[in-house]
């Protein structure tokens, strides 16, 4: 069997049968996938109020290995392209339970995870290391959004989170 990039999936956090992006705050991984190109896919809308203070929201998510039969080596993940709006910005860390592990959950979306270190990795090349991943494994990663104090809202808001490793 071929490895596919669509053999990488995404999937919420919240435990095995949350649906909700706003209770994606750590927990057990969601059989929920997160689809790609679609809009408020991991953040809703802005609101006015957080475009004219400020905010930073932060979700957990996880990564895991679709391919039924081949393990992921080396894979690493990175920021492909950052936000539309220049009054935003995505951040992204690995978190702090081990592969196949449950991620710990955070109180609110404003509530930063404990010993998390975020970074902005643009590329590959500089990308967030990741555990190997066999046929089924995940691995937990934080995104953090930071709006800007006065920032205009933007509908459709949008960034590309990428992971490649080698297929083994």
């Amino acid at each position: 069997m071929v490895f596919q990039r669509s053999d990488i999936g995404y999937f919420l956090s919240g435990g095995s049968a949350n649906t909700d992006i706003n209770l994606s705050l750590g927990n057990p991984i969601s059989n929920t996938s997160i689809v790609t190109g679609l809009s408020n896919n991991l953040y809703p809308d802005t609101t006015v109020q957080q475009t004219l203070s400020g905010s930073v929201k932060y979700r957990c998510f996880y990564v895991r290995n679709l391919n039924a039969t081949q393990m992921l080596d080396n894979p690493v993940v990175w920021i492909l392209s950052n936000t539309i709006s220049p009054f935003d910005e995505i951040d992204i860390a690995v978190g702090t339970s081990p592969k196949n592990g449950t991620e710990n959950p955070i109180a609110t979306e404003s509530t930063p995870p404990a010993t998390v270190v975020f970074t902005h990795p643009s590329s590959e090349v500089v990308g967030l290391p990741l555990p190997d991943l066999n046929p089924g494994d995940w691995q937990a990663i934080w995104a953090r959004i930071t709006t800007q104090s006065g920032a205009a809202p933007m509908d459709q808001n949008a960034c590309l989170i990428r992971v490649r490793g080698t297929p083994i």
